[in-house]
């Protein structure tokens, strides 16, 4: 396994909790930003969300490569 290799694996084991994390608590956090949030965070709360969800995307491809 070449060095590449072994750093994309390592990254590809360790980042999927993190985005659990972020993406757990954004879901959970945003129907009550939407009762009461102003609408800037709600905006933040739902770029956040996808940004998480995209970079789930690219862990599941990474682990493909």
């Amino acid at each position: 396994m070449s060095f590449c290799h072994f750093r994309i694996a390592r990254l590809v084991s360790s980042l999927p909790l993190s985005l659990t994390m972020v993406l757990g608590y954004g879901e959970l956090l945003l129907p009550y930003m939407l009762q009461s949030g102003p609408e800037r965070e709600i905006a933040y709360l739902r770029h956040m969300i996808d940004a998480a969800q995209d970079a789930t995307q690219v862990v599941s491809r990474l682990r493909e490569f």
